[in-house]
């Protein structure tokens, strides 16, 4: 917050990633609705892109788990169709 020029909580609570204009945060105060202009230092500038790495990651991860799920549903219905298959053979033997 202090590299922000002292920006209150609620108002970086409420920041959204098209409040981020190039090397500004452009956004409306909480308390007044007043929009502000705050320039991005270079110190908050590095925080920010690890912040957006590590959402990318996270993001990554969650296209990756996804993608597995997806593929024990469809194992799980192949083996549930063989299933289904076994029983009917049975039932026919008997």
């Amino acid at each position: 917050m202090f590299l922000f020029r002292g920006m209150p909580f609620i108002d970086l609570a409420h920041l959204r990633k098209q409040d981020v204009i190039g090397n500004y945060i452009i956004y409306s105060r909480h308390k007044t609705g007043r929009q502000m202009t705050v320039r991005i230092p270079q110190e908050a500038a590095v925080a920010m892109m690890e912040m957006v790495q590590v959402e990318l990651n996270q993001a990554v991860l969650e296209v990756q788990v996804a993608e597995v799920l997806v593929e024990h549903q469809a194992v799980a219905a192949e083996l549930l169709e063989l299933l289904i298959l076994a029983v009917a053979a049975v039932d026919q033997v008997n």
